[in-house]
């Protein structure tokens, strides 16, 4: 059986990797940098390269030359690690395992278990992946055994599998792999995709991969993009050509995008860490209208502050403009029962003038439902009650963009593209974000789960990635999760502890526990915050949620913030 992490990644190791500076941001329609590692051929060897997976132009990033034959890498996001797997025979000197710092390319050796599942020494390893659910690797062998590996090293065999995985990949959930039919020398040729069970390695379904104009010799490589949603890979054909291209695994059509120079037999994905995810909880919450710290990877939430500003209705969206934090709170008459307000997460709320949601009545502000920041017009769109949508400026002006036909609980942008979720059913759709009429809509399935309702949205700018809150129908669990705009497949990273009715990433540099502002959470806020420990009053160094005590909570707080970098604003 495949291992589960027995408990979730520690919260502030993951926020240190989330905070971090990254080497490469996603952005527009760009997928997350890819990279992939030569075999034991050829004139580099052994080396890997950073790799545009879309045209296959190659910059060559580091010699590893490490183990001897077999190649397989896969990223770890968690540590914003390259994991690197080579050679067969003896654990400590043929058979290794090690880490890429894909920030200043430095190796580490892993004292590694090997894979012995087949008996005997070590196998030469030929596909691996990261598994979020598990913390854990999945890695195949050339003996066609599956395990489980995780990041210290340890190895647990898992099953074996009916074919030879030269590459493993997951996918809205569901596990893939693609063969290699020429891993054992023999002259066969083609390539299949597969789905497997992580728990056993039994093969669940075969799909012949097809690719116009090519005669396919062998699969390579495949991989989901979190960037774009898409999968891709390589093959070789049978002239000898190393293709990129994307794959629909509902069909297993591929369509060729490019072809790399480099004799290639792995690669990965490596996005960027998530941005910093806050939540506002709802008006009946246990902690009604206060904003919360989210982790994206297992949804465990700490508190920053209360809000309490407003009647029914919450709503946050960050500009990228000012890097603010914009809050929207209650119905009825504007600026006392309907607010808008500025939040510095780390310091003061500024109070904000503005002219309400009067979509249907001009003397009464309408709840807000949804919201997100358009940064190609600097302006926050937002939806309300009686399901209109509205252009709000920073300044506080409103015009109406007009009625959607349907309530907008969710908002958000990706590519310019307006998405949201409805109050009456599970669809995503996309909406003419200058008239509010409906253009596309696609169900929401979450496997597993049984949604009952949608009820926020945001996109990660870093990652790119879609998530979104989902009711759980039966249990009342409200589960964050990843979105494939394109599938309208759900991923759930956890359940939230209480009800949060809007989400929204903030950039890195909101630090609340940068108390001598040089840019870095560091031992010098943590003496600050010591100094200060179980003081109280109204304004105190150490206070990270501004509750007027310095106390565990803080240092709670700190500890997720330790070893970020908070550039001064």
């Amino acid at each position: 059986m495949r291992p589960t992490s027995p408990f979730p990644v520690r919260f502030a190791a993951l926020a240190v990797v989330m905070l971090a500076p990254c080497a490469f941001a996603g952005g527009g329609t760009e997928t997350a940098p890819f990279y992939a590692v030569t075999g034991d051929d050829g004139l580099d060897a052994e080396t890997l390269f950073r790799i545009n997976i879309i045209t296959g132009v190659s910059q060559l990033f580091a010699p590893l030359g490490h183990g001897t034959d077999g190649e397989v890498i896969a990223f770890n996001p968690y540590l914003q690690l390259m994991y690197h797997w080579s050679g067969s025979g003896d654990d400590i000197g043929d058979a290794i395992m090690e880490t890429i710092d894909l920030v200043n390319a430095s190796i580490q050796n892993v004292p590694w278990d090997g894979l012995h599942g087949g008996g005997g020494p070590s196998a030469r390893p030929v596909g691996a992946l990261f598994d979020l659910t598990s913390n854990a690797f999945l890695v195949s062998d050339i003996s066609r055994c599956l395990y489980s590996v995780s990041p210290n090293g340890a190895v647990t065999t898992i099953g074996l599998l009916d074919h030879d995985a030269s590459a493993l990949a997951l996918y809205d959930g569901v596990y893939y792999t693609i063969d290699n039919v020429n891993a054992h020398g023999v002259g066969n040729t083609g390539a299949t995709l597969r789905t497997i069970d992580p728990n056993t390695g039994a093969t669940l379904t075969a799909t012949p991969i097809t690719m116009a104009g090519v005669t396919i010799e062998n699969g390579l490589y495949i991989g989901a993009d979190p960037s774009t949603s898409k999968m891709y890979g390589f093959l070789k054909g049978a002239d000898g050509t190393t293709y990129l291209f994307t794959i629909d695994p509902t069909t297993g059509v591929a369509t060729q995008t490019g072809s790399i120079a480099e004799p290639v037999v792995s690669g990965s994905f490596a996005p960027p860490p998530d941005s910093f995810l806050v939540g506002v909880t709802a008006d009946d919450a246990a902690d009604p209208e206060a904003l919360y710290g989210i982790n994206p990877g297992d949804a465990l939430m700490f508190a920053i502050r209360a809000l309490g500003a407003g009647t029914d209705g919450e709503q946050i969206a960050y500009s990228t403009y000012d890097r603010g934090l914009y809050h929207w709170s209650g119905s009825g008459a504007e600026n006392t029962d309907a607010i808008m307000e500025k939040i510095d997460v780390g310091g003061a709320v500024a109070s904000i003038l503005w002219d309400g949601l009067h979509g249907n009545d001009p003397f009464f502000s309408e709840p807000p439902v949804g919201g997100t920041y358009d940064d190609v017009t600097d302006t926050f769109i937002l939806g309300d009650a009686d399901r209109f949508l509205y252009r709000v400026q920073r300044n506080g002006l409103v015009q109406a963009i007009g009625q959607t036909d349907h309530t907008a609980e969710g908002i958000a942008l990706l590519d310019n593209v307006l998405y949201t979720l409805a109050r009456e059913d599970t669809n995503l759709r996309t909406v003419d974000k200058t008239t509010g009429a409906t253009t596309s809509s696609r169900s929401i399935s979450m496997p597993n789960v049984t949604i009952e309702e949608t009820l926020a949205l945001s996109v990660d700018p870093e990652t790119r990635k879609m998530w979104g809150v989902f009711l759980e129908a039966g249990t009342g669990n409200r589960h964050l999760g990843t979105v494939n705009p394109i599938t309208g497949v759900a991923i759930s990273r956890g359940v939230l502890s209480d009800k949060i009715a809007s989400i929204d990433f903030v950039a890195p540099d909101h630090c609340p526990v940068d108390f001598n502002r040089d840019g870095q959470a560091n031992l010098e806020d943590l003496q600050i915050l010591l100094f200060n420990f179980g003081q109280v009053g109204t304004v105190l160094q150490g206070d990270t949620n501004q509750d007027g005590v310095v106390n565990l909570q803080d240092l709670q707080n700190f500890l997720f913030f330790f070893g970020a970098a908070c550039p001064i604003f």
